[in-house]
């Protein structure tokens, strides 16, 4: 599939979007002078056609920032002009995307009902789509869609669900190298340590040899620096 598609096409296209949502003009306009900077290099580069590596090129242009994922705290300028870039983004460019966890580059996998997803959510209101929270609106409007109530004063969001998972799936007796993979941990010590805070201590986690996993876990290797816990 062709992801590359005319650059003034894709903004004219995202800015009617706008306008006829009833955004306020200074948005509009911040939007704007994003575009306008992006459309000055490209056409100084003699560039029709955007993708991300475009864009990414853009923002180093610009701002100094060389971007190889979607982590960290960006100053509110390039922030601001990162979201308004993504927008532009086809959804098959986020499969192409390395991010960095605990100083490692790992790929994004982009899942394969991704596209029903992106289409969803990454158009106006485009807030729906920030890089911080995107996963967490789908959560919840699947939700929604069963029936649940989403709680106010409790965290409900990607980081409950999976300890919660981790939990279900302890206290039915799985056993925890199965609960380790399930969460994608590289150690079952990983897993422990996610597992601690709802507990208290390891000491307490049921397992199905009995006694806990604190005696389980004396032999086995420790976290991995790579887990995301």
């Amino acid at each position: 599939m062709d992801t590359e598609k005319n650059i003034r096409k894709m903004i004219e296209q995202v800015l009617d979007e706008l306008k006829s949502q009833g955004y306020s003009k200074n948005c509009i306009q911040r939007y704007v002078a994003s575009y306008r900077g992006l459309l000055a290099y490209a056409d100084g580069h003699g560039i029709s056609e955007y993708s991300e590596a475009v864009g990414l090129d853009y923002m180093f242009d610009q701002f100094g920032y060389k971007l190889e994922g979607f982590f960290g705290n960006l100053p509110q300028p390039v922030s601001n002009t990162l979201h308004h870039l993504l927008v532009l983004w086809h959804y098959q460019h986020y499969s192409t995307v390395e991010f960095i966890t605990r100083g490692q580059k790992k790929a994004f996998q982009c899942p394969e009902n991704y596209q029903k997803e992106y289409e969803a959510f990454h158009k106006a209101p485009y807030g729906a789509f920030k890089m911080s929270n995107g996963m967490q609106h789908i959560l919840w409007k699947y939700m929604r869609f069963a029936g649940l109530e989403i709680p106010r004063n409790e965290h409900c969001g990607l980081h409950s669900l999976r300890s919660t998972l981790a939990r279900t799936m302890l206290e039915s007796g799985g056993p925890l190298p199965v609960i380790s993979e399930v969460l994608g941990h590289e150690s079952v010590q990983s897993t422990s340590v996610y597992l601690k805070n709802q507990y208290g201590s390891t000491s307490e986690m049921p397992y199905r040899s009995g006694g806990g996993v604190s005696e389980w876990l004396k032999n086995t290797p420790g976290r991995a620096a790579s887990d995301t816990i």
